[in-house]
């Protein structure tokens, strides 16, 4: 039997299967899959081999995409899931910067709770409570949880903007004392 090479729009992996399948879902950790399609059952060979996988940015930026990014990895101890889209909200709220961010707030909710349903609901219920366990109760609303977490990392940017600012002021005074 010959199988045919099908791309995973979530994952970008390439996957070998009976016959073309539109879709996989997320699918990065395939081993040995059944996929329906269409009624009919599908096999999908165990190995699936990355084609040009996504590379996560590293986060040394204080910007609000990045402060976002750190704050969900850290405080709730959610990893990006392939699919939901994290990376891209990371690096469109950097380009937004912190003005950018406050003029889309309620489209930036938004967009996180979209993301938020690549997740199920016990990783949903972890997350919560690796956040109280790791400090989040002072800034998190559990009423307006998205809202409060997009206005920490906000909040958070700022002041991180504000310290290396102060930072590089007392380096160019100390630079003309010498």
């Amino acid at each position: 039997m010959q199988l045919v090479e099908s791309i995973c729009p979530q994952c970008g992996m390439i996957h070998k299967a009976e016959r073309q399948v539109d879709f996989f879902g997320c699918c990065q950790t395939v081993v040995q899959s059944v996929v329906t399609d269409q009624k009919k059952t599908v096999r999908i060979e165990s190995s699936a081999t990355p084609k040009n996988p996504p590379q996560p940015k590293p986060d040394t930026t204080n910007q609000p995409g990045s402060v976002l990014y750190r704050i969900i990895r850290d405080t709730f101890s959610v990893k990006p899931k392939s699919g939901c889209g994290c990376y891209k909200l990371r690096d469109e709220m950097d380009a937004l910067g912190v003005e950018g961010c406050q003029a889309e707030f309620g489209l930036l909710v938004d967009r996180l709770k979209e993301n938020a349903k690549a997740y199920r609901w016990l990783e949903s219920f972890g997350a919560a409570l690796n956040a109280v366990r790791n400090g989040a109760l002072s800034w998190l609303d559990p009423f307006r949880p998205w809202e409060s977490i997009l206005k920490h990392a906000i909040e958070t940017s700022i002041e991180l903007k504000a310290v290396t600012d102060a930072g590089k002021e007392i380096d160019k005074t100390s630079e003309g004392n010498r």
